[in-house]
C-alpha cells in the first residue's frame, strides 16, 4: 500500500495463462489424480473462469470441475477451504460441488461497514478480520474496508467431522 501511494506507476493484476494452467493440469495427471476442482475468482471481474471452461472442454485425461465463486479474497478462500475439508472427510465430487454452490448462495460482500456494529448486533455470529489482499487491494486502495459473509464452514459437517448431505441454503439477496 505504501507503493500505491508513492509510485507513479500503479501495479496491475493478471490471470494465469492457459499454458500455465495446462502445466498444472499435466502435473496432477502425472500424480494420478482423476478430478480437479478449479475455484476461480468472480467471473464478473475476470475472464479466468471462462478460460478454465475452455481448458476443461479440451481435456479428456482428467475431469476438471470449474467453479465460479462469484466473489474474491476471503470468499474465494472459504470455498477452497471447504472443498479441501470435504475432500479430506471423504466426500465425493458431487457433494463437494453441491456444497460449494450452497456456500456461494450464502456468501456476499459489503464495503465500508463497521465490524463493531455487527459484533454488537449479532453476538453469536463468528466474525474474523483480515486484510484485503493485494489482488483486490490494487483496485480498491489502502483505506477500503469490506465485510464478507457466508455460511459457517463447520455447518457442512456433523459432530464427527463427516460431510452432511443435501444442505440447501437460501440464496442471500441484498
Amino acid at each position: 500500500y505504501e507503493k500505491l501511494s508513492t509510485s507513479s506507476t500503479l501495479p496491475t493484476t493478471s490471470q494465469p495463462s492457459t499454458g500455465t494452467v495446462k502445466k498444472y493440469v499435466d502435473k496432477y495427471i502425472d500424480q494420478g489424480y482423476t478430478d480437479l476442482i478449479i475455484i476461480t475468482l468472480s467471473s464478473g471481474i475476470s475472464s479466468f473462469y471462462n478460460n478454465i471452461l475452455s481448458v476443461a472442454d479440451e481435456e479428456s485425461r482428467i475431469n476438471i470441475h470449474p467453479f465460479d465463486c462469484k466473489i474474491t479474497c476471503a470468499g474465494e478462500a472459504n470455498a477452497a477451504i471447504l472443498a479441501g475439508r470435504l475432500v479430506k472427510a471423504g466426500a465425493d465430487i458431487d457433494l463437494i460441488m453441491h456444497d460449494l454452490k450452497d456456500l456461494r448462495n450464502t456468501t456476499d460482500v459489503r464495503f465500508n461497514e463497521w465490524v463493531s456494529d455487527y459484533e454488537s448486533s449479532f453476538p453469536k455470529v463468528k466474525i474474523y478480520q483480515s486484510i484485503i489482499g493485494p489482488v483486490v487491494g490494487v483496485h480498491v486502495g489502502q483505506h477500503t474496508m469490506a465485510m464478507i459473509w457466508g455460511r459457517d464452514l463447520d455447518s457442512y459437517f456433523d459432530e464427527n467431522g463427516k460431510p452432511i448431505k443435501d444442505i440447501k441454503s437460501k440464496v442471500v439477496e441484498d
